[in-house]
């Protein structure tokens, strides 16, 4: 048991309840019972599918088939305390015999920096980002992962920041350079075509 909120989602290969099948037998009442007292001994809730109701299918096409909800999210009551608004979508895929799942959250509490946070692509080249996010997220210290998230994303805000100034120094010297190469090849054109004309 973990006091931490906490959420698991994934293929769990089992069944609450007979309305999570759909085919010809019967899933054995045993196994759904076994997986409520799991899930009930973890102190877990199942999070609603919104959509269609089954997530695996076996024998597509043919009047054999068999449509399982194998595939779920559940959470812990504090977890669910700070993701009240969550959303589970049953995202049916063509392909697979099991269909993708997409858990949205929104967090309830105000997130501890200011402005809005948005991890920039680009910064995944620059070499110090691994320092940066070490330092923030206090790798030896015991703290909620909450704040971990918080301070590191404090962190690389304030980082992103000068990063920001440095890219944007650096876009205008290459926009300097390019203004001068087309200038040049501009002339190196207008000569040869004086050239041919002279």
């Amino acid at each position: 048991m973990s006091f931490l909120p906490w959420c698991i989602i994934g293929d769990f290969n089992d069944l609450l309840s007979q309305e999570d099948k759909r085919g010809n037998h019967p899933h054995p009442n045993s196994l759904c019972m076994g997986f409520r007292q799991a899930i009930s001994d973890c102190d877990l809730s199942d999070i609603p599918l919104e959509g269609y109701p089954f997530t695996w299918i076996k024998s597509r096409g043919t009047p054999h088939v068999i449509e399982e909800r194998l595939d779920r999210a559940m959470a812990s009551t504090s977890w669910l305390h700070l993701f009240p608004n969550v959303r589970l979508s049953n995202l049916l895929a063509s392909h697979s015999d099991h269909s993708p799942i997409l858990l949205q959250c929104t967090p309830s509490f105000r997130s501890r920096f200011n402005g809005s946070f948005r991890f920039e692509n680009s910064w995944l080249r620059e070499p110090d980002l691994e320092e940066v996010v070490l330092d923030g997220w206090g790798v030896h210290e015991t703290i909620e992962v909450v704040d971990h998230v918080a301070r590191c994303a404090n962190r690389l805000q304030i980082w992103g920041k000068h990063k920001k100034v440095k890219f944007k120094e650096e876009i205008d010297e290459c926009v300097r350079e390019m203004t001068v190469l087309r200038d040049n090849q501009g002339e190196e054109e207008g000569k040869r075509y004086q050239e041919i004309h002279d």
